[in-house]
């Protein structure tokens, strides 16, 4: 697809560190903001793009949690420790989860595990980036500093950032809208496009919730939309976005609940869907593992919902 993905306002600087994880820097006239951190592996490049595109004299001041995948989190312990004063912005439930310890294991096993495949699948495109592995962090820079909710609003001055909660991918998702340049970063829970534009989508916790934050999401009047894991939705599918996002919604429903009335057991669905719907990392924008991961709970997810009536 031919589209700049990235550079389309001023105000909105790309910064993301390496493939896996797209960071937004927002700067206000008088406060700055990340949508977003990334993955752990390339936070160095995060953290020396941030730099590059903060005008003179300025810090970062928000790091905005849109939920708690090491994908979207993996770079917040090391943003934390190059801007101490940085307030990470996040739900009610991404701060419960941070303060377990089992989740803080989870997510530094994850970081571990999946970004040492991702090094190996796309070592072409991160040729050059000096990477970490998830072992050099403190788990005390893993922490939200300030939780929001719906309608809560982030000022960096000319600018804010409106929050909308979103569960369905996670219990924590959070939308981030623009509310002067009416840009709206939606997220996970809403699905993403690929380098192709084919809408991509995990509905890890809950269809209903899915369905109900793509709709809640449609009536936000945004002028623009930065998919996650893409950047800038091109103007020719922007009036079309939300109704693909459903679109793939109920695809993934049908395909499981048909598979489950034919009798397969969960183990037989993972593996039909992943022949169905893996096409390589490129494609699916993940390594194999966070694949077939986010596969086996959306099939769970599905199955709870609807599996009682359905066979």
């Amino acid at each position: 697809m031919k589209h700049d993905r990235f550079n389309v306002l001023e105000i909105i600087k790309r910064v993301t560190g390496g493939p896996g994880g797209e960071v937004y820097l927002i700067i206000g006239d008088k406060k700055t903001a990340v949508i977003d951190c990334g993955m752990s592996y390339c936070a160095n490049k995060l953290i020396e793009n941030i730099k590059r595109e903060l005008p003179a004299n300025r810090t970062l001041d928000y790091i905005m949690v849109s939920h708690s995948h090491y994908d979207h989190m993996g770079g917040l312990p090391y943003l934390k420790q190059a801007w101490p004063s940085a307030i990470a912005v996040g739900s009610e439930y991404t701060k419960y989860l941070f303060e377990k310890p089992s989740t803080l294991s989870r997510i530094r096993q994850m970081s571990k595990e999946v970004e040492e495949s991702f090094l190996d699948s796309f070592k072409n495109e991160i040729a050059g980036i000096k990477y970490l592995i998830a072992d050099d962090y403190s788990d005390d820079y893993v922490k939200i500093d300030k939780v929001v909710k719906q309608g809560d609003q982030i000022s960096l001055g000319d600018e804010a950032i409106e929050i909308h909660e979103s569960p369905g991918h996670t219990n924590c998702s959070l939308s981030f809208y623009l509310m002067k340049s009416k840009v709206l970063f939606p997220a996970e829970t809403i699905g993403h496009l690929n380098s192709d534009g084919i809408m991509l989508m995990a509905i890890l916790k809950s269809y209903k919730e899915t369905i109900d934050s793509i709709e809640k999401a449609e009536q936000i009047d945004a002028d623009y939309i930065v998919s996650p894991h893409y950047g800038f939705v091109p103007e020719e599918i922007k009036p079309s976005y939300f109704d693909l996002a459903i679109e793939t919604a109920e695809e993934y429903k049908d395909f499981i609940l048909g598979k489950y009335q034919s009798g397969l057991s969960e183990d037989e669905i993972l593996d039909e869907f992943i022949k169905v719907y893996w096409h390589g990392h490129k494609y699916n924008q993940q390594p194999f593992e966070a694949f077939r991961v986010n596969a086996y709970y959306s099939i769970r997810a599905i199955l709870n919902e609807f599996a009682d009536t359905s066979r």
